[in-house]
């Protein structure tokens, strides 16, 4: 009997360590679990913060594959495309610009080329491959010429690819250091790319948060001339929704969403014209005999420079007469004492679209005449 309890004490003594160290491994590795840290995740909450407050007017869910095909990108915003299976491209509305991504399944960078003398030139590399950002994708640069989002996957990413922005410096020749876009913009998930169209005062933005593999989600939305936060009274808990995009409805509040509807469907529709007429809202006739359907034809360098202006102008006469047409509609919905708010406004506005046109129509004139000049040797 002794002998019995004896054995028993024995093996008792030796049992308490082993569960004990059991024990003890289970605490370290959830110490060392809670020491753990994941830097996307921790850049994620450090910015829920400075969400920007949008208003998403829709949302349609597309195979990845193709998702550029479904952004209804205006001519004069430009022409993005998919150079192959992975990586895309970004053309500007003279088509003798474009931003092209290239490199392989562990680096890509993004490079510039110029469109010069009926050929492009040797790609300039951009932004990529190294410089904290070992792989980027997606280009888009806006109608300013100076403004290019792309989209990346680097260490200051809060997971997948994330996107950012960098603008020219004109002096240097170079673009600056880029910058996370943050919320709502960007997830813990992948954020392909960003596409804004100033014309028709839209943009499109391309995730794959919360979406099944192979497919990802392209939320239309009303994109703002500056940053636009939330109030300071609103807690990180309150603002976060937004800046995961829950529920768009809840952004609807933010902005016209109805205004923003119609001016999608008259930007499907002239798309559609183009598609069915080849009509460009560019085309120069120089001559009874010559029309040209691209910049890229011109043969007088100063007829080139001009066109490139007048580009610009027609971009900006385009704004000003919606930006007129939404105010002669809050003219028709207003008060008195709104209306007389508006009406100076309006008079304005309709005197500057007024001097536009006219500058636009010399324009096309001197156009015409200097290149006819240089095609005649004279």
């Amino acid at each position: 009997m002794k002998t019995r309890i004896f054995l028993i004490l024995f093996a008792f003594s030796f049992s308490l360590p082993i569960h004990a160290q059991k024990r003890n491994t289970k605490q370290q590795k959830a110490k060392v679990e809670e020491k753990a840290h994941n830097p996307g995740l921790e850049l994620y909450k450090s910015m829920i913060s400075s969400t920007a407050k949008l208003l998403f007017v829709d949302s349609m869910v597309v195979d990845k594959n193709d998702f550029i095909r479904h952004i209804p990108l205006n001519r004069e915003s430009g022409r993005i495309a998919m150079r192959d299976s992975v990586f895309s491209l970004y053309e500007n509305e003279l088509a003798d610009r474009r931003y092209i991504a290239d490199g392989d399944s562990v680096k890509s960078a993004i490079y510039t080329q110029d469109f010069i003398g009926g050929n492009w030139t040797a790609p300039k590399k951009v932004i990529g491959s190294s410089n904290n950002f070992p792989r980027v994708n997606y280009p888009f640069l806006m109608a300013d010429g100076v403004t290019l989002y792309f989209g990346a996957q680097c260490e200051e990413s809060m997971g997948g690819y994330d996107l950012f922005l960098t603008t020219f410096d004109r002096d240097n020749g170079t673009f600056y250091t880029p910058e996370n876009m943050g919320l709502p913009y960007n997830s813990t998930a992948n954020d392909y790319m960003l596409a804004i169209d100033d014309v028709d005062t839209l943009g499109w933005l391309v995730t794959d948060r919360r979406q099944p593999e192979g497919k990802v989600c392209i939320y239309t939305f009303v994109p703002t001339p500056s940053r636009i936060g939330f109030d300071g009274d609103m807690t990180d808990k309150e603002i976060e929704p937004y800046g995961r995009i829950l529920k768009i409805s809840d952004s609807w509040k933010f902005g016209n969403r109805k205004a923003a509807l119609a001016r999608i469907e008259n930007l499907k529709k002239r798309n559609q014209s183009h598609m069915t007429t080849g009509n460009d809202v560019c085309l120069i006739p120089i001559s009874d005999n010559i029309v040209y359907t691209s910049g890229n034809q011109f043969k007088s360098p100063r007829a080139y420079e001009l066109y490139k202006q007048m580009t610009t102008k027609r971009q900006n006469l385009k704004k000003g007469q919606y930006n007129l047409e939404v105010m002669r509609r809050e003219y028709h919905n207003s008060d008195q004492q709104g209306r007389r708010t508006l009406a100076p406004h309006i008079t304005e506005a309709e005197a500057d679209i007024e001097q536009q046109e006219q500058e636009i129509a010399y324009l096309e004139k001197t156009i015409r005449n200097i290149e006819i000049e240089h095609i005649n040797g004279r």
